[in-house]
């Protein structure tokens, strides 16, 4: 994300649950995935080693590649691993973290919820109708720590497929499918707790800026319809109007997402959503956190996945684990995502989660440079790498000094 006076801000990613280590093992805290890893379901993380133990090391090749931001993760599950009872050693530690961030001249941006939660909380957390409190004091507790040290946050990250792979194509725990009942009421429950912790971040920060986003999706219930809900009030849409004001809003994202986007699936599915997720009825409570909340707005920063428009992905389909690297390397994929989202009100905050190495990278930039050109307000672009990308950038910074200028 970037502040007013910045033109684009460069990042790289680093930590959350896939990097750090020392996850669900005797004697380590545990997140919902932990049940995953002991049925082989999912790969086990490392014990030790990996960014948890190497901040100083990664954060400083971030730097000398030209970076001047960076994404990392503050843990749910590694703060408070048992319900009530904070861990202040893990606190301590990612303090550290974000001491080191500026020291090297990096401005740090903090996601508080990538796909994991504590494991005391059940799998089916986001099911829970207290979800949205519970993670509201959650991020109540981030905020007293680290706001010192970080105006930049994301609420949830991805926030539709937190609900979708987990429901309706299985990908994530608990690995339901085609719940199409369980997905909505997630969505409802996701957006919800984004309202309310955005409502608690600015009410400590009021210059803080506050992003969510989503896996950019063709079908506008899983996606947009969620980035409408938090601003429609914004954009001067009443209450009782809004159900028109989306209908309408569908229409013009359909036109945009038509065509190549998603293709045979997306058309197949589009009608098929439509029923099943009758616009704001479907996000009832959302919509009313959103419009009795004390801000006028709910959100600052859309962030925009650039693994962009992949349904397989989204569906019950044998082998679709397989595709996420393949559809990463594909071209054009950010540059349409952000065209898709180009009129969504907010500036928007590029974000590649899937490894990349260098090449992939200056395509991705020189898309975003793209984008920029014409005229999509994006204000960031963070991109995880592959294991060396790092070293081999530092060699040669000039991609990423040049896209910032």
């Amino acid at each position: 994300m970037a502040t007013a006076g910045h033109g684009l801000r460069a990042g790289a990613v680093l930590g959350g649950f896939e990097h750090e280590g020392g996850y669900n093992m005797a004697g380590t805290p545990a997140h919902n995935w932990c049940w995953w890893e002991i049925e082989g379901r999912s790969p086990r993380r490392p014990a030790s080693g990996g960014f948890w133990e190497d901040w100083d090391g990664a954060v400083s090749r971030a730097a000398a590649a030209g970076f001047d931001t960076v994404r990392v993760s503050v843990e749910w599950a590694r703060c408070e691993p048992l319900d009530g009872e904070p861990d202040l050693h893990a606190v301590a530690a990612y303090c550290r973290l974000l001491d080191v961030c500026h020291q090297h001249g990096l401005q740090p941006a903090v996601t508080l919820h990538r796909f994991a939660h504590p494991a005391w909380m059940g799998v089916d957390f986001w099911l829970r109708p207290d979800s949205p409190e519970r993670f509201c004091a959650w991020v109540e507790a981030a905020v007293e720590h680290f706001a010192g040290r970080v105006h930049q946050w994301v609420t949830i990250d991805q926030l539709n497929a937190c609900a979708v792979f987990s429901y309706l194509s299985g990908r994530h725990p608990p690995g339901r499918r085609l719940d199409v009942g369980a997905t909505i009421r997630a969505l409802d429950h996701l957006l919800t707790a984004h309202v309310l912790a955005y409502e608690t971040i600015k009410e400590r920060q009021p210059h803080g800026i506050v992003a969510t986003g989503n896996r950019h999706l063709p079908v506008y219930e899983l996606d947009r319809l969620l980035v409408d809900v938090l601003l429609g009030r914004r954009a001067g849409v009443a209450r009782h109007d809004l159900h028109d004001w989306l209908a309408d809003r569908r229409s013009a994202y359909a036109d945009r997402c038509g065509g190549e986007d998603g293709g045979r699936v997306a058309r197949l599915l589009r009608p098929l959503v439509h029923t099943a997720i009758p616009a704001e009825q479907a996000l009832a409570r959302a919509v009313s956190a959103v419009y009795d909340s004390s801000c006028d707005r709910s959100l600052d920063v859309l962030v925009v996945s650039a693994e962009a428009g992949d349904l397989f992905r989204t569906l019950p389909l044998p082998g679709n684990g397989d595709r996420v690297a393949w559809w990463s390397d594909r071209g054009g994929q950010i540059e349409h995502a952000c065209q898709a989202n180009r009129d969504a009100g907010v500036p928007l905050a590029v974000s590649g989660d899937v490894a990349v190495g260098v090449r992939s990278l200056r395509r991705n930039l020189d898309e975003v440079k793209s984008a920029v050109s014409s005229g999509v307000d994006v204000m960031a672009y963070f991109q995880r790498l592959r294991p060396g990308a790092l070293e081999r950038l530092g060699e040669d910074a000039s991609a990423v000094l040049t896209a910032r200028t």
